[in-house]
């Protein structure tokens, strides 16, 4: 797990970088592999989203991700949205 200086200062933020070690999730997802969107199995995702939180204190579901697009489009989250299988 990775963090940065600059978010560490802010005490609403809880943060992490996770590299791909201590997961679940095997073949070519061989890693911690958090994307539910991705085609590797859900329970090893799920599995994987809560050892990544266990890192940092923090339950499964404050895990907060979204599909990366490479646009012009910003998305702005002010609060938590319930995982639907397609971050």
């Amino acid at each position: 797990m990775l963090t940065a200086e600059l978010f560490l200062n802010n005490p609403a933020l809880r943060h992490a970088f996770f590299t791909r070690r201590g997961g679940v999730s095997d073949g070519r997802y061989s890693s911690m592999n958090c994307g539910l969107g991705s085609n590797d199995a859900p329970d090893r995702v799920r599995e994987n989203r809560t050892r990544a939180m266990a890192q940092i204190g923090l339950p499964a579901q404050a895990l907060v991700t979204a599909r990366q697009v490479h646009s012009a489009r910003a998305v702005i989250v002010d609060n938590a949205w319930e995982d639907s299988g397609t971050s």
